[in-house]
């Protein structure tokens, strides 16, 4: 009987310990959102800032959250990319569960990510040290392969290159990053005027 009764006292502490544990359901966080994060920086280094628009939308906080990133010359788009509702997977748990002051449960880390994080840094300065040593030979491949990926002739690629790495070079010049996942992002771009578009200036 005494043994019963101690299993029983601590069953219901352990109950007690997850219960703290495991925030309450959130309705709110049950409706559908949509959230739009608008940044202006000048990518393609003509003096003037181009409009970037990062959109999320989920059928709630609970479920896998899609978004677009569009970016904006005067009104003409120049670059969208958009990003399923696929399964978050794992990091979900491990950024989600986090405990600071921005995210003291999951739906608080969820909610920063999305609403805060995520359009903190797309315009980032171009790196000038990537011109010289063993990342100037890792820029000029990625230079190669992304004409080579884009059909370049032969006869523009010297140009494009050099004007690639002037680029790079420059003071001002930004690169845009692409947001992935809490701890990665993807391939960093950079505009080349002669060719009208970005192409990828870094990839890890």
């Amino acid at each position: 009987m005494q043994i019963n009764t101690w299993l029983a006292c601590w069953a219901g502490l352990l109950l007690s310990a997850v219960g703290a544990a495991v925030p309450a359901h959130d309705r709110a966080a049950d409706q559908p959102f949509v959230h739009s994060t608008i940044r202006e920086a000048d990518l393609t280094g003509d003096g003037r800032p181009e409009r970037m628009v990062l959109t999320a939308k989920a059928l709630s906080w609970y479920a896998p959250v899609a978004w677009s990133l569009t970016v904006a010359d005067r009104g003409r788009i120049i670059y969208r990319r958009d990003r399923a509702a696929a399964t978050e997977g794992e990091y979900v748990e491990e950024m989600f569960s986090v405990k600071s002051k921005d995210c003291p449960d999951y739906l608080s880390c969820k909610r920063h990510y999305y609403l805060h994080q995520l359009g903190e840094s797309w315009a980032l300065p171009a790196n000038p040290d990537f011109l010289h040593g063993t990342m100037g030979e890792v820029l000029d491949r990625q230079i190669d392969e992304e004409m080579t990926r884009l059909a370049i002739p032969a006869k523009r690629r010297a140009a494009i290159r050099a004007e690639v790495r002037h680029r790079v070079g420059q003071a001002g010049t930004l690169v845009l990053v692409q947001p992935n996942t809490p701890f990665h992002s993807d391939a960093a771009l950079i505009w080349v005027p002669s060719l009208a578009q970005f192409i990828t200036y870094y990839d890890d």
